[in-house]
């Protein structure tokens, strides 16, 4: 029995994770069909889709739907998907085996029976691309790019060498060197996906010796990256509150504190080299306001003497001479 399905844009779609990373061409309009069948194909490798789903969820003109998706289908027909093996070898395949559309609009796909055991994969492990986002996007490898650093989207960084990322897109030799990878491919595909989805994408390139051997993708969710840059601006604004600064004092708060004069009348219980100390300590500048604010005082209930801090408040005060005498 046929199985029909029915898409929506609101709805994530699930691709094998081998299929992610299989080397394979399409254009856009070819893989967006591909992208929407997959995960409905059931045992025998066959599913149904009324072409008006299919063209809402594609964004295919639906007058012309039923057309275009015919003309479409018969293109992927032809083409040849490759997948490699665990022990290196390959083996090819075409993606559709065979195709039907009724009077209604009822459109039927077989897959390839190489491909059912790749799709049956889904229950297992999968690749989950939001409907709307992917949809949106328009350039095939940019396509293809977004399902890649979405099959590792929780490590926020992938990296490939430049080799298997053109055997994978299979570029022609018209990409002769990574300064036509970087203007056709990537730097095309970082600016869409950054702009049309949630990611914040980057790449960076290895070289060996002067030739580019492999290139990295890290990214970022739109949200999370907003929420770091909250965090980063609340440490930074916390950390200024707790850091102090000089407390600028006028000329009248350089003076000395008032109970200086009270010191010196005590001057006569300590020795004259004692007193002279404790004058110069009295008369020394504060390292914050450059002012001449720092005293000395006697505890009574201790029995010594101590510097006190200067009135600008930026020094605690300390001991001074825990020997002083009464």
């Amino acid at each position: 029995m046929v199985r029909k399905i029915t898409v929506s844009p609101e709805n994530d779609i699930r691709i094998p994770p081998s299929l992610a990373v299989a080397s394979y061409r399409l254009n856009e309009v070819e893989k967006k069909i591909m992208l929407a069948l997959s995960g409905s194909f059931n045992k025998k490798g066959l599913c149904s889709i009324h072409v008006s789903d299919l063209a809402k969820v594609c964004g295919f003109p639906p007058s012309q739907a039923k057309r275009y998706v015919t003309e479409q289908t018969s293109n992927i027909m032809r083409r040849v998907i490759t997948f490699k093996m665990p022990d290196g070898s390959k083996y090819l395949t075409h993606w559709v085996q065979s195709f039907g559309v009724s009077p209604d609009g009822l459109l039927t796909f077989k897959v390839d029976e190489l491909l059912v055991p790749r799709f049956q994969e889904l229950h297992k492990a999968y690749v989950a691309l939001e409907c709307e986002k992917v949809m949106s996007l328009t350039g095939t490898h940019t396509i293809r790019i977004y399902e890649l650093i979405k099959q590792y989207h929780h490590s926020k960084r992938r990296e490939f060498k430049l080799e298997e990322l053109i055997e994978m897109f299979q570029l022609g030799k018209s990409y002769k060197s990574i300064g036509d990878i970087k203007r056709r491919v990537i730097n095309p595909a970082i600016k869409e996906i950054n702009e049309k989805t949630n990611v914040v994408l980057e790449a960076k390139y290895y070289k060996a010796g002067r030739k580019v051997v492999s290139v990295e993708f890290s990214w970022t969710t739109k949200g999370a990256e907003r929420k770091a840059k909250q965090r980063a601006a609340a440490k930074k604004k916390t950390s200024a509150a707790e850091t102090k600064k000089p407390v600028r004092l006028t000329k009248a708060d350089r003076e000395p504190p008032e109970y200086k004069e009270y010191v010196w009348e005590k001057d006569n219980i300590l020795p004259d080299k004692e007193k002279l100390r404790l004058k110069k300590m009295a008369e020394k500048e504060c390292q914050y306001c450059k002012g001449r604010g720092w005293g000395a005082k006697f505890l009574k209930e201790y029995g010594t003497w101590i510097q006190t801090e200067c009135i600008c408040t930026r020094q605690t005060h300390f001991d001074y001479d825990k020997g002083g005498t009464k």
